[in-house]
């Protein structure tokens, strides 16, 4: 983060998982007591036409930003940006010049069992799979009948909830520990930086 605060500006890539080994070697390895850990991978970095940042030539999507602000808190600590630009591999494009996530195949990282996954099938469409719902509601608004209790939005609180209503027993508590254990690497990478 130190030389994001001295130039003002970043780029976030898009690991893909032709690039997996690449990606999570820069995810361990310190720059502080490897001082050629980008050189060690054998990826290509070129300047970035928009910000005074690198831009990963293998890796298939790029934003480039500038910085806005570093919040850090005892409970957070984040590097905020305004993206200027968006670079993408070809390879990546539909015929209409836009980024095709089944072609991406970006990885996902899995904090609760620390694996990577990529991204691929489309589940459904933005803006529609909720259509059914907003009619549903508009009917009732023209019907000047008031939504039911916790129909009109999000639920506030428990009180929300329809009497004598108790917690799925679907659902059951999960161990954070590797997510612990990601925040805590995290942590230790930050201060090392």
């Amino acid at each position: 983060t130190q030389n994001i605060k001295a130039v003002k500006a970043f780029t976030v890539s898009l690991a893909d998982r032709e690039h997996m080994a690449e990606a999570d070697f820069f995810g361990i390895a310190s720059g502080n007591t490897m001082p050629d850990k980008f050189a060690r991978t054998g990826l290509h970095a070129v300047k970035s036409a928009h910000v005074n940042a690198p831009v990963i030539e293998e890796f298939p999507v790029t934003m480039e930003c500038e910085l806005a602000e570093i919040t850090e808190t005892p409970n957070l600590y984040a590097v905020v940006g305004k993206i200027v630009n968006v670079s993408a591999d070809e390879k990546v494009l539909n015929e209409k010049g836009k980024i095709e996530i089944a072609k991406l195949n970006a990885l996902i990282f899995d904090q609760f069992q620390a694996g990577y996954y990529v991204t691929g099938e489309k589940a459904g469409q933005a803006w529609t799979a909720g259509k059914p719902l907003m009619e549903k509601y508009n009917r009732r608004t023209r019907q000047n009948r008031r939504p039911e209790r916790g129909d009109g939005g999000f639920l506030q609180s428990g009180s929300d909830l329809p009497p004598g209503r108790k917690g799925s027993e679907k659902r059951k508590d999960v161990k954070p520990s590797s997510f612990w254990d990601f925040c805590n690497m995290a942590k230790s990478f930050r201060s090392s930086n």
